[in-house]
C-alpha cells in the first residue's frame, strides 16, 4: 500500500507532503497504519461546499494493489475516524520546497 499526503493552504500558504509505503513501516506501526487506513476509507467524507477561510486542505491518495482511493477535505472538517491517519501522515510530512 502506498499513501501520498499533501496539506496546503492555511494562513501562511505552506505546503507539506509525505509519501509512505506500508512495506517500509515496520512491525506494530505497520499494523496500526493499515488499521487507520481501513477506518479512514470506511468513513464517508462529507462534501464540503464552503471551506473556512484560511483552512488547510488535506489531500490523501491511497493505492492498495490495483485500487486507488482519494480523500480531499478541509483540515477542520476531517471526520473523527480519519483523524489518526491524518495525524500520522502530518508527523511524517515535510515542507515542500518552492
Amino acid at each position: 500500500m502506498k499513501i501520498r499526503f499533501r496539506q496546503s493552504g492555511g494562513f501562511a500558504g505552506l505546503v507539506k507532503v509525505a509519501e509512505v509505503d506500508s512495506g517500509e513501516v515496520a512491525g506494530e506501526e505497520g499494523g496500526r497504519l493499515e488499521s487507520m487506513v481501513r477506518e479512514a476509507l470506511a468513513e464517508a467524507v462529507p462534501e464540503s461546499t464552503s471551506a473556512m477561510p484560511d483552512d488547510e486542505q488535506v489531500y490523501i491518495e491511497i493505492e492498495i494493489e490495483e485500487r486507488r482511493e482519494t480523500i480531499l477535505v478541509g483540515r477542520s472538517q476531517v471526520p473523527g475516524p480519519m483523524r489518526p491517519l491524518v495525524e500520522f501522515l502530518e508527523q511524517r510530512a515535510r515542507h515542500e520546497k518552492r
